[in-house]
């Protein structure tokens, strides 16, 4: 062992960090967890978060403030990555989602039959937008707000089916978005299309709120989930909404081009799968006369399909890994 690594469990071991520890990893690894989980840091201890600032190859030539595009991934994940990309080419096999899925899952408390792999939130929500059953004239709530990503599929929709947006314009108080929301439903509203924490100024929606509101009025509620995870403990079940989309290269410092997609699985016979191939189905003959396709299977699997890089979603489960480490309550005190 050298003497920096001696030194740096030294200084670990002696208090530096109190009670937290690192976990068992090579010596040759840069990756150095940190174990906090359930236990408290103080906001203010700046040791703490020194070390798990440490944990990322990110240049200390500069403060580092944009997590809206994309966020830096830790050594841990990094070198999660690069395990399974080598594995890959060693066994010659594929896979990824089996790791991936279920911690998502769990991450976000929902059952892994009803999250979908993707690679960016917006094409989660472009399934969404292009599957529910909206015909000409029906209309979508949004906002003044939106992403490209979130505001373009359905923009589509409206171009291509004759859809009707309808733009809700965000007030100060939550209280005053639940009645702006309210006085713009009419007959015609079928979806709420509404960002989680909007990319333009980090306003916060209540959520759990507005998907009561559109489930009372008969209507599907979709959130772009852009930033929600990693920003916040999220409890999809407890909020209550149809659809959530969102990557894992934001807030969640999973690698680059990884999503998901919860659709609650009373909605999968409902969100038509355009997009199809290995792993969509429930069984397929093309030998008969007619050919036979049996459906699709009972899952959000249906929505990802096919050849996947196994390495990036062992990564994001990785990247999971690394946020319970640190602890989310630690995240969001901190």
């Amino acid at each position: 062992m050298d003497s920096s690594r001696r030194h740096f469990i030294r200084q670990i071991s002696g208090g530096l960090v109190g009670t937290w520890a690192l976990t068992a990893l090579p010596e040759t690894t840069r990756a150095r967890y940190i174990i906090a989980g359930d236990s408290t840091v103080q906001a203010g201890d700046e040791n703490f978060w020194k070390i798990v600032r440490d944990q990322f190859p990110l240049t200390h030539d500069r403060i580092y403030l944009n997590n809206g595009t994309i966020g830096p991934s830790p050594y841990p994940v990094l070198e999660a990555v690069k395990k399974a990309t080598e594995d890959t080419d060693v066994s010659g096999e594929y896979g990824g989602w089996e790791v991936a899925r279920p911690k998502i899952a769990k991450f976000v408390n929902v059952e892994e039959a009803e999250i979908s792999l993707t690679h960016n939130v917006t094409e989660g929500i472009n399934i969404v937008a292009q599957g529910l059953p909206l015909k000409r004239g029906d209309e979508v709530i949004m906002t003044t707000h939106e992403h490209v990503g979130n505001a373009l599929p359905w923009l589509n929709r409206m171009r291509l089916d004759g859809v009707k947006i309808r733009a809700l314009h965000p007030a100060p108080t939550a209280q005053e978005n639940l009645n702006r929301i309210n006085d713009l439903i009419n007959k015609n509203t079928r979806a709420l299309a509404i960002p989680h924490i909007t990319c333009t100024i980090g306003q916060v929606f209540p959520v759990k709120e507005i998907a009561k509101l559109g489930h009372d009025k008969g209507l599907w509620v979709f959130f772009d989930g852009a930033h929600g995870p990693g920003t916040t403990v999220l409890d999809l079940k407890d909020i209550g909404c149809d659809f959530y989309a969102s990557c894992g290269h934001k807030w969640m410092c999973g690698p680059k081009g990884t999503g998901f997609l919860y659709i609650r699985k009373e909605m999968l016979d409902v969100v038509q799968a355009h997009w199809v191939g290995g792993y969509s189905d429930a069984g397929w003959d093309i030998t008969t006369d007619p050919p036979e396709f049996k459906g699709y299977v009972p899952t959000a699997h249906r929505y990802d399909f096919a050849t996947q890089n196994a390495a990036i979603y062992v990564g994001l489960a990785a990247a999971v890994d690394f946020l319970y480490h640190i602890g989310m309550a630690n995240i969001i005190r901190g």
